[in-house]
Formats: structure tokens, sequence, C-alpha cells
């Protein structure tokens, strides 16, 4: 059961609701379609920071003109090819709804691995299913952010590199990507282990 705190921690927790809806962390605009855009660039220049290299021309990323329809951004990778992005957010609804409703204390939920793996499963299950407009598209990339208290990049990484979320028929890459650590600019993320059955089937041609 999550923990209902008290007077003395609020402080360090207003800002994860507000009066819209939106938590009031390093993930919230405004503008959706501007959230979805930042989430992408942050992964995109925590990889040429991490790992040396910048696979996606970063000025080539831009929201989808429908934005409703999927995917959330577009963008060209070294060899121009079109690339995919999902963004989507690792949150407890029921927490969150909840909260809204409460003045003068919060609820916080609090996740087991289990949990954890279990929601990021289900989240690209369902992005998988998506269909995508403004195709063909070399890749489909998912990207995750959590916005909860009490996960933290230490935490996840521990148990989900060597974990396998299995196959997916559209999704090429997944990603876990939390906000920068104090003191650090650039914004830790885990590869989540994905296969792609075409991109398989390709290879084995």
């Amino acid at each position: 059961m999550s923990p209902i705190l008290s007077e003395d921690v609020l402080a360090l927790l207003e800002s994860a609701v507000d009066d819209q809806k939106c938590n009031r962390t390093y993930w919230c605009w405004s503008d959706k379609p501007i959230k979805e855009l930042g989430v992408a660039r942050e992964l995109i220049e925590a990889q040429r920071e991490k790992e040396g290299l910048c696979w996606i021309r970063p000025r080539s990323l831009k929201p989808n003109p429908e934005s409703n329809a999927a995917p959330d951004c577009i963008g060209a990778d070294l060899q121009n090819r079109r690339i995919a992005f999902e963004i989507t957010e690792l949150v407890d609804q029921t927490t969150l709804e909840n909260n809204i409703k409460i003045e003068r204390a919060y609820e916080i939920k609090e996740w087991s691995e289990e949990a954890v793996k279990a929601k990021i499963a289900s989240q690209l299950k369902q992005k998988d299913g998506k269909k995508l407009y403004g195709g063909p598209f070399a890749e489909y990339v998912v990207v995750i952010h959590p916005d909860e208290p009490l996960l933290s990049y230490d935490e996840c990484a521990a148990f989900l590199q060597s974990h396998s979320f299995g196959e997916f028929f559209q999704i090429s890459k997944a990603f876990l990507v939390f906000a920068p650590e104090p003191g650090k600019v650039s914004s830790p993320y885990v590869r989540l282990g994905t296969r792609n059955s075409r991109m398989d089937c390709r290879r084995n041609d």
C-alpha cells in the first residue's frame, strides 16, 4: 500500500503534482508535443555524451505535424533514413489522480522490481500495436521516462540491463530515460532488452 506522508516532507513533494494533473518535475512541459520532443532530445544528447555517438541528426528531430497521430516525433539518422519516436511516461495513474484530490498529504507509489517490469512490458506492447503515420520508417524507437519519486536510475538499471522484454513486430529500440542526477547535465538511461522480429528475419535471409 502506498504510504501517506506527513507534513514534514510535503515541501519536497508539492512540486510533484499540480492542479492540471501534471507532475511539476524535470519532465513537465505544458505543451505535450514540446515535452515529447524534449524527452527525445534528452536521450539523443545523453547517448552522444555517454557513448560518443550521435546516430540521429539532432536538428532533424521534429514533432509529428499530425499532433494526434503516432509517432510523436520524427527524425533522420546519419544515413538520412526516417526514424519514428514514441514517448511515454512511467507513472502510476491511480496514485497521481488520488494526489490531485488530496490537499495536505501526498501518496507515493512503492514500486517492486516486478511491478516496474510489468508496467514497462505493458507500455511496450501498447506502443508496438500503434499504427504509425508518415512512414515508411527505418526504425521505431520507444522512449519511456519515469516520473515517480521512488524510482531511481541505479535501482532500475540493476535489474533491467539484463532483462529481456521479448520480441516486437514494430519496435526496434526502447529506452528508459531518467532526469539528470544532481550536479549532472545529461540524463542517465537504460537500453531495454527488445528484439525486432522483422529485423531478425531480414538478417537471416
